[in-house]
C-alpha cells in the first residue's frame, strides 16, 4: 500500500530521466485494486513507454507528482486534435483520491 500524499500535487509533463516507470507502477497499482489483469506486453506497453505512444503534438502524457516525495501518484494520457482531447490512461493511485482539483490551462 502507498503511503497517503504528505504535500502539494503538481502536474508535470512525463520525463523519462525525472519520472522513470512511475507511471507504469502507478497503474499496475490501481489495476491489482480493483482486480485486473495487468498487461505490460500488451494491452498496457504504451505505459512503459509513453514518450513513444503519445507524441507530440497531437499526444501528450503528464504525471501528478506529491511535491514532498517526489512519487508519481497520477498519470493521464492521450490525444489532441482540433480542440478537442480524448483522455486514456487517467489513474490515480487510492491516497490520492479526492486531495486536488485541477483547472485546465
Amino acid at each position: 500500500m502507498t503511503e497517503p500524499v504528505s504535500g502539494g500535487v503538481r502536474i508535470e509533463a512525463y520525463d523519462r530521466a525525472k519520472h522513470g516507470d512511475g507511471p507504469a507502477r502507478v497503474i499496475e497499482d490501481v489495476y491489482r485494486e480493483f482486480g485486473f489483469t495487468w498487461d505490460p506486453g500488451g494491452y498496457h506497453h504504451d505505459v512503459l513507454h509513453p514518450e513513444e505512444a503519445y507524441v507530440p503534438p497531437d499526444g501528450f502524457f503528464e504525471v501528478a507528482v506529491d511535491d514532498e516525495t517526489g512519487e508519481v501518484i497520477g498519470t493521464v494520457g492521450g490525444t489532441q486534435r482540433d480542440g478537442v482531447a480524448e483522455l486514456r490512461r487517467l489513474y490515480l493511485r487510492e491516497p490520492a483520491r479526492g486531495l486536488a482539483q485541477v483547472e485546465a490551462a
